[in-house]
């Protein structure tokens, strides 16, 4: 296979896989390239055999169905775009770019890397469990480059001004109010806002002090121990649900977080830094191999690297 430039300025492509011989001209290369990548497809098809007629939509709405939280968010909003549309038995690199470069020009490259491993774990299932793909699509294109990991925590002064637009006055009265409930157990406990919203009462046993989270985001489950202030929260929400501790769905969450900050004028705040503010100050009472059992970090480096925000001067207070 290959890709010549004419003299006219035009772009040739020769194929020769599988026994088969195709050729084609065209004005662009990236039309050149798209059109060798399916012209190999077919190749492929031909030698392995037809794979069936499904779409990207197709896979995505079978995930979709076996997966819940972010991910099902992420794959629900991928419906949405042009990729969705896209024949698996005509996918092929130039897709996957062109997807890629569009979610760029919208969100920030840990967003579209998120989003991008839930994709490539999609096609992985279309090709050695579903039958509906020979090889994955996603495998040769760039991603994009890691960005460093954020350092923002959550002051004193943003936090009092976060529960007062929540309207939070020692215990939660209505369903906004309850999101600043969560804000302050996730800074009591360093959990995720999926395995806060998704604590069930029958999970949280009071007695000893811990909630059991069955499935959290590494696939195992996990004990996190509650602090006395962190009871005091779970035990004002009672009555709330009869199923769910603090009553809400994730997107709920997101969708009255993004209010309340937006009222407080704490805009680049993410929901996310009370899990790295909550470890940053855990750390002061507990030793590191604590520390990781509590947040369910498998490598320590992870968590040094990524959650633990101890700054040079509050480490100098310490010597």
């Amino acid at each position: 296979m290959a890709i010549d430039q004419l003299p006219s300025g035009k772009y040739r492509v020769r194929v020769n896989r599988a026994g088969v011989r195709r050729s084609a001209t065209f004005a662009r290369k990236s039309d050149a390239q798209a059109w060798e990548s399916r012209a190999l497809a077919d190749a492929v098809d031909a030698r392995l055999g037809r794979v069936p007629d499904h779409t990207v939509a197709d896979a995505i709405r079978r995930l979709a169905e076996m997966r819940t939280g972010k991910d099902a968010v992420r794959l629900n909003a991928l419906l949405r775009d042009p990729l969705a549309d896209v024949s698996l038995r005509r996918i092929c690199k130039s897709d996957i770019a062109s997807w890629r470069d569009r979610r760029l020009s919208v969100v920030s490259p840990a967003s579209v890397n998120r989003e991008w491993n839930t994709i490539s774990g999609m096609f992985s299932l279309c090709v050695s469990e579903w039958g509906w793909l020979h090889a994955n699509p996603m495998r040769g294109v760039a991603r994009p480059p890691d960005t460093p990991p954020r350092t923002r925590r959550i002051s004193a002064d943003e936090l009092a001004r976060l529960l007062h637009c929540a309207g939070y006055e020692n215990a939660p009265s209505t369903m906004t109010s309850r999101v600043a409930a969560v804000l302050l157990f996730a800074l009591e406990t360093a959990m995720r806002a999926g395995e806060i919203c998704g604590l069930a009462w029958e999970h949280v046993h009071l007695d000893r002090h811990v909630a059991h989270l069955p499935k959290t985001k590494n696939g195992s489950a996990r004990d996190v121990p509650l602090s006395a202030e962190a009871v005091r929260l779970i035990e004002q929400c009672r009555g709330v649900d009869d199923r769910l501790v603090f009553g809400m769905t994730t997107a709920s969450l997101d969708a009255l977080w993004r209010k309340i900050k937006r009222r407080a004028l704490c805009d680049d705040i993410h929901f996310h830094d009370s899990r790295a503010t909550a470890l940053t100050r855990l750390s002061r009472r507990l030793d590191v191999m604590q520390l990781a059992r509590m947040s369910g970090h498998r490598d320590i480096g992870v968590l040094y690297a990524v959650y633990y925000r101890e700054t040079a001067a509050e480490i100098a207070k310490l010597l």
